[in-house]
């Protein structure tokens, strides 16, 4: 099935690591993807420059030798020469798992974050995700009703909570039924709204950290599988809709990577 799935999707692996070019090749290659290689920034820049079309993800390190992967990943989102870059997904592929470097991974508009060593299966199911999952085509929506509540929250003095829930699979996951129930659950003041195939957010006016929790723990029936939830709250954490947004999709992905820390940990 992933083999159907995947037919003609093509993905730029930029890795000083031969052995991760090889080996990582050779796995998505196996489920059908076509992948091109690419052992610094420079070359990487060259083979995007020369490509007749666009690449449909980049898996790049962190750290390599004269230019490290932030580099690239501001130069495709910001530069105008590479515009048609700016909404394709990237994947951070690293052993550096750092809170700063996971942070500065998201806010310069990386998409996923995996830690060196992975498992076969995670990757995988990572890489499928990026690729057939829909762009979070409400992203505008959110950012600008989010904004809207803070407007309205600082002239009522009270604090707000966002909440992001992205399914670990979007395999079986009805999205749309799924929002239509916590929409009951919820108050009228609640704004649900869908970011992907797998991926929905919630913004609380009038409710905190704590607050928001109680709420998850309330629509915990409908998130059937494996859900990673990211919370943050005005204006105790993040000063506007962008911050808050981005504060919660970083508590996703370090969720994300300590619960892959502990399956490596548990392995070795």
């Amino acid at each position: 099935m992933i083999m159907e799935k995947s037919k003609n999707r093509e993905i730029l692996l930029v890795d000083d690591s031969n052995l991760i070019q090889v080996s990582l090749k050779e796995i998505l290659q196996m489920e059908g993807y076509s992948v091109e290689l690419a052992s610094n920034v420079d070359e990487a820049i060259a083979t995007i420059k020369r490509k007749n079309g666009q690449f449909h993800l980049i898996i790049l390190d962190v750290h390599m030798p004269n230019k490290d992967g932030f580099y690239l990943v501001e130069l495709l989102r910001k530069d105008e020469e590479f515009k048609n870059y700016k909404n394709v997904p990237i994947m951070m592929l690293t052993s550096d798992a750092t809170m700063v470097t996971v942070k500065k991974a998201i806010e310069k508009g990386v998409n996923d974050y995996l830690n060196k060593p992975f498992k076969t299966s995670e990757i995988l199911k990572r890489v499928e995700k990026l690729i057939l999952d829909k762009k979070e085509t409400n992203h505008k929506k959110l950012i600008d009703a989010l904004q809207d509540e803070i407007e309205r929250a600082k002239r009522g003095n009270y604090n707000l909570t966002l909440i992001i829930a992205s399914c670990e699979s979007e395999k079986d996951v009805k999205i749309s039924e799924i929002i239509k129930n916590i929409s009951d659950r919820l108050r009228k003041v609640d704004t649900v709204l869908e970011l992907g195939n797998s991926t929905f957010c919630a913004i609380l006016p009038f409710t905190g950290l704590n607050g928001a929790q109680v709420v998850i723990d309330r629509i915990k029936e409908y998130l059937i599988g494996k859900w990673y939830i990211g919370i943050s709250e005005y204006p105790s954490e993040a000063k506007d809709a962008l911050e808050l947004y981005k504060l919660a999709k970083e508590k996703i992905t370090r969720e994300i990577s300590q619960e892959i820390n502990k399956i490596e940990e548990e392995k070795a």
